[in-house]
């Protein structure tokens, strides 16, 4: 909904915040899953794990959002205030190819005794 009357605005800050609410829960369910696994004895607590996935996650969640809001639906763009905005949005994709990259590379290497 374009965001230029009272109402507009309204309307999409509601939606934006159930949209966060829902992330939230997820992020709570995530943490609550790490927990877990923080007793069992044959996890790496190196970090590599929890970093990568961090990775992962905030990677995937940027693509999927990046693609649909920016590319798909056009709901907003990364940089509002540009007269080119496709330059920031497909910064913003690539950026977060290269963090699932990484976060992949993190979470899949193996454990190396010295």
């Amino acid at each position: 909904m374009p965001a230029t009357t009272y109402i507009g605005k309204s309307i999409n800050m509601f939606w934006d915040g159930i949209f966060h609410f829902f992330c939230m829960l997820v992020v709570l369910a995530g943490i609550i899953l790490m927990w877990k696994l923080l007793s069992r004895k044959d996890i790496d607590r190196a970090g590599k794990l929890f970093g990568g996935g961090l990775l992962l996650g905030w990677g995937l969640f940027n693509i999927v959002e990046g693609l649909i809001d920016h590319q798909i639906l056009k709901l907003h763009n990364v940089i509002e205030f540009s007269t080119d905005h496709n330059t920031g949005n497909f910064i913003f994709l690539g950026v977060s190819v290269m963090m699932l990259i990484i976060g992949y590379v993190l979470v899949n290497r193996k454990h190396q005794h010295p």
